[in-house]
């Protein structure tokens, strides 16, 4: 079943951005060296490494989603606990200065 590309958008913001800093891009690397377009991105995650910590992140995401009923501050509650990594972090990057809303999708601001 294909389901409208801004699903694809809402995960990659919710979950793959969130995890690790520099996740959504290796993942995209990996599937485009060694599969197809329309591989899913979670097949790509192995058991010692990504399956764990993804189990713990979609816990927190789901956990949240329960509790809230209005999504701007469901999303303000998971950027304070699980901010946005950006694509490619510096090494001496402050964790501080990563500015959630800049990376937000969708956001009107990146229109003007």
């Amino acid at each position: 079943m294909r389901l409208p590309l801004y699903f694809g958008h809402l995960t990659n913001n919710l979950i793959y951005r969130r995890i690790a800093p520099g996740l959504l891009k290796k993942l995209k690397e990996r599937r485009s060296e060694r599969g197809k377009p329309s591989d899913k991105l979670q097949g790509w995650l192995s058991e010692s490494v990504g399956v764990p910590e993804a189990l713990v992140h979609l816990g927190t995401v789901v956990g949240l989603m329960k509790i809230h009923t209005d999504y701007k501050a469901f999303e303000k509650q998971l950027n304070e606990i699980a901010p946005i990594y950006p694509a490619d972090p510096g090494l001496f990057d402050d964790v501080s200065d990563w500015d959630a809303d800049r990376f937000k999708i969708g956001d009107e601001s990146e229109a003007a």
